[in-house]
C-alpha cells in the first residue's frame, strides 16, 4: 500500500503455491508476472498470468483451445478454463464448451429460449 502497511501477494519460488510476506524467505511480489497495484495491495498480473498472486499462466488459444480438449473456452479470472458467454460468441456449457448454456440455443447457442 501507499503508506506499506498492506503488501502485493508475494510467491516462494520453491513453493509455487504457497503465498508469504516480507522477512519470511525470499519471495517473488506477484509471483515475477505483474506489479503491486499500489494503494490496494493487489497484483495487476501481466498478459496470461491470472491469480490473485499472479501465480497462475493461461494462455486461451493453448490452454483452453481445442488441443486441451475445449471447443469455446478462455481464461477466466483465476486461470482456470470457462466457457464462453457472450452475445458475441454465444453462451457455452459442458464439460468441453460444446452445449449450450441453459437458456440459450441455436447453432451459436446465442438465440434466447423463450419462456
Amino acid at each position: 500500500g501507499a503508506d506499506c502497511s498492506l503488501m502485493c501477494p508475494a510467491v516462494d519460488p520453491k513453493l509455487p503455491s504457497s503465498f508469504t510476506s516480507a522477512g519470511n524467505g525470499p519471495a517473488l511480489v506477484c509471483a515475477g508476472h505483474g506489479r503491486c497495484a499500489g494503494d490496494a495491495a493487489s497484483c495487476v498480473c501481466d498478459a496470461r498470468w491470472y491469480g490473485v498472486a499472479c501465480a497462475v499462466y493461461c494462455d486461451p488459444a493453448e490452454t483452453c483451445g481445442p488441443g486441451a480438449g475445449f471447443l469455446r473456452a478462455t481464461c477466466g479470472v483465476d486461470g482456470a478454463c470457462v466457457c464462453l458467454a457472450s452475445p458475441a460468441k454465444g453462451h457455452w456449457a459442458g464439460a468441453t464448451c460444446a452445449e449450450c448454456l441453459d437458456g440459450w440455443a441455436g447453432q451459436g447457442c446465442d438465440v434466447p429460449c423463450p419462456c
